[in-house]
């Protein structure tokens, strides 16, 4: 977690870097978007490791103490993707009803992007845990291949980057939850 701490703090100071970057119309190097891409990949690979080593945790947790019912009180990743984007589906058909999109792969990526829009709706409102962030990795990279190729690198640049953001404010949110307003009461 240590590690995962300290490269979403390398993240959001590259943030910063960039933001200087373009109030002073400089350009963005090669070299810093190499490391920027480096970094974000190397937190997914990170959040990925400790997804697999939570889980085996809970599956112990459950296998020693069943009784308490762990399992049935954590959603796993395809349960909460399947949830949500079938809650996207009904809202864009239902919208759809009175719109009329037209075009099915249009659609389509209306009802994966709204489901983008539930998963972080989704974490905002609820405990911040892996399975969430799972999923919502999951439903991104969904959201991306179902793109033409030359689409996707826009996908990455103007919607995948805004996302990786979030969820890295979102993160720490989950650090600082219990001193927020909303927080646990003691």
């Amino acid at each position: 977690m240590l590690v995962k701490k300290e490269h979403i703090q390398r993240l959001k100071t590259m943030n910063t870097e960039v933001e200087r970057m373009q109030s002073y119309q400089e350009p963005v190097t090669a070299d810093f978007q190499k490391q920027y891409a480096s970094l974000v990949l190397e937190l997914e690979k990170l959040n990925i490791d400790l997804n697999e080593h939570l889980t085996g945790v809970l599956n112990f947790c459950q296998e020693i103490a069943p009784e308490h019912g762990l399992q049935a009180a954590i959603e796993q990743p395809h349960d909460i993707r399947e949830r949500l984007e079938e809650r996207a589906e009904h809202m864009v058909e239902s919208i759809n009803a009175r719109y009329k999109v037209g075009d099915t792969h249009t659609e389509q990526l209306i009802t994966k992007l709204t489901a983008l829009m539930l998963h972080i709706q989704s974490l905002a409102e609820n405990d911040l845990n892996s399975s969430g962030f799972t999923s919502m990795s999951e439903t991104v990279a969904a959201a991306r291949e179902s793109l033409e190729a030359p689409n996707q690198r826009v996908f990455q640049n103007h919607v995948e980057i805004h996302l990786n953001y979030i969820e890295a404010g979102l993160s720490q949110m989950g650090n600082l939850h219990a001193f927020t307003e909303h927080g646990p009461m003691l």
